[in-house]
């Protein structure tokens, strides 16, 4: 059974992350662009979600689930944590001598475990086994085994591969946010540029790993998604930028900051002020209500300042501690920096990988089963949302 899931992620009053599932629905016949279209615009009406309250959808990396949120007119952005591993695997395989290595270990670990194992965590427990491997070896007849040149080149591919791994587990993370997205690339980008003893051997593929993340990501810079969620993360601020990316993401949040209204907390969305009155209801010229209505005009270029005075002061201050919670931060200068909070709430709300559904779809598997085949898609999807939101439904 194909299913197509809708999760939804949110910042609460009390600054805390929630998450809850929408929809986990059966997904039959061809996955066209304009199938998931109508798809998505089917759960988004059940659940009467306007596409303006819509911040970004994080989707697969497939072309037709990217085509799909174009058409749909939604804001998307990938999964960093796939296009991280099409970067590495487009590394690892491009030096002959390093996709042998890799192609040996896999057959050593079939001859005792036949599971697929990724990469690093194969090369990884391969060299903790040495000692074993080798003492086996020399009792048995064995398939494949390493020489010393190579066990030595598995050593520095994990050297350079760790980098790699410990980004993927906390970009995977619940509280890992679009934010994380721009630093970790450059913090990638800068160790594999970087000479160290242990290259002797894997000179190129470090290289190509260098090569193959500066492709995949390419242009995340001018995605206003990332920028913007990266400038409001106290974390980072505008440290990760160049000096022109500094300014023109200053100017992106001065622009939202302008522009939007900061609704009091517990507003219904669409109760704002109706702009479009009957004419017979607009102030005449001359009036006391027109003449309110341009002294409130004038007021609007000091917001601007206050908005860019509390902006030169946010950038001012040192960043917090990269292990620090930066909805903490928001929540205990709310007051300081009223403006920014609400461009933080909405922006360091997105993830910057798939996580939940990747989940949803783990419990799925508990759920559709072999004991359980004559259980309808309707039902299945009734448990599992269950299953995900019950904790929240409790609290």
């Amino acid at each position: 059974m194909s299913l197509l899931s809708l999760t939804t992620q949110w910042i609460d009053p009390d600054f805390k992350l929630r998450a809850a599932v929408l929809h986990a629905q059966e997904f039959r016949g061809s996955h066209t662009a304009a199938a998931l279209v109508t798809k998505y615009n089917d759960m988004l009406q059940v659940w009467q979600i306007p596409r303006e309250r819509v911040h970004v959808v994080l989707r697969d990396n497939a072309a037709n689930m990217a085509k799909a949120m174009r058409e749909g007119g939604l804001p998307t952005l990938p999964r960093m944590a796939y296009t991280l591993q099409l970067a590495v695997h487009d590394g690892l395989l491009a030096q002959r001598m390093v996709s042998d290595i890799l192609a040996t270990g896999r057959r050593i670990i079939g001859h005792f475990k036949r599971s697929p194992q990724a990469s690093y965590y194969m090369l990884q427990s391969l060299l903790q086994q040495k000692r074993a491997l080798a003492a086996f070896g020399a009792e048995h007849e064995v398939l494949a085994s390493f020489n010393s040149n190579q066990w030595g080149l598995i050593e520095n591919i994990l050297k350079i591969l760790e980098p790699f791994e410990e980004l993927t587990r906390a970009i995977s993370t619940s509280t890992a946010s679009a934010g994380d997205v721009i630093p970790s690339v450059m913090a990638l980008k800068w160790f594999l540029s970087r000479y160290s003893p242990t290259d002797h051997g894997v000179g190129t593929t470090k290289a190509e790993l260098l090569r193959a993340v500066t492709r995949r990501f390419d242009g995340i810079e001018n995605e206003p998604l990332y920028t913007l969620a990266t400038l409001l993360d106290p974390r980072y601020k505008d440290r990760c930028f160049s000096a022109e990316l500094k300014a023109h993401t200053r100017g992106l949040l001065l622009d939202l900051l302008a522009t939007q209204t900061g609704p009091d907390e517990g507003q219904e969305p669409g109760n704002n002020n109706n702009t479009d009155e009957p004419a017979e209801k607009m102030p005449r010229p001359g009036s006391s209500s027109s003449m309110l209505g341009e002294i409130m005009q004038e007021e609007r270029p000091q917001q601007a300042t206050a908005a860019m005075s509390q902006l030169n002061l946010y950038l001012s201050e040192p960043v917090i501690s990269r292990d620090a919670d930066p909805l903490a931060y928001w929540r205990a200068n709310q007051d300081r920096f009223s403006a920014l909070t609400i461009a933080a709430r909405a922006y360091l709300l997105a993830p910057c990988t798939s996580v939940d559904s990747e989940r949803l779809f783990s419990a799925a598997s508990n759920i559709l089963d072999d004991r359980r085949s004559r259980l309808s898609a309707k039902k299945a999807e009734m448990l599992l949302s269950v299953r995900k939101n019950l904790p929240l439904m409790h609290k």
